[in-house]
């Protein structure tokens, strides 16, 4: 899919989504959700990415949230949001599951976890308890 709304990048095991909507202050609507769901799907199934970063574009905002004109807009036109109907990244992760267990590189003093099904984890400091399940950085 091509993105309009957003950039999703990876490097270095780090994939990079950034909302690109900083004229609204990057608040989200159906068609900027969909190319997260996109993106974050492509996370998920991408093996030698690791961890995801969000970001927001521009220097006003990481995220209005809603797009409250696009919301508007539908209503005014008759429209109705239908609950869990394109809608998955609108809270960022509901009704999205994207394990990623923590992982090291070979050889650190951490565990590595690469081959792991996803699950708890043993603590073995602060950070590895529980792995992240896509979870928005701010």
């Amino acid at each position: 899919m091509a993105h309009e709304f957003i950039t999703y990048r990876v490097a270095d095991r780090i994939a990079y989504v950034t909302i690109n909507r900083p004229q609204v202050m990057n608040a989200l609507h159906p068609a900027a959700n969909a190319e997260m769901l996109d993106a974050f799907i492509s996370f998920r199934d991408d093996d030698d990415a690791w961890i995801a970063i969000l970001t927001g574009a521009g220097d006003r905002a990481f995220s209005a949230g809603d797009d409250l004109r696009a919301t508007a807009e539908r209503t005014a036109r008759g429209e109705q949001r239908v609950a869990g109907a394109g809608v998955a990244l609108g809270g960022i992760t509901v009704g999205f599951e994207c394990p990623k267990p923590p992982r090291s590189e070979p050889g650190a003093d951490t565990p590595n976890w690469a081959n792991s099904e996803p699950g708890p984890y043993p603590s073995s400091g602060p950070g590895w308890s529980t792995p992240a399940v896509c979870t928005a950085v701010t």
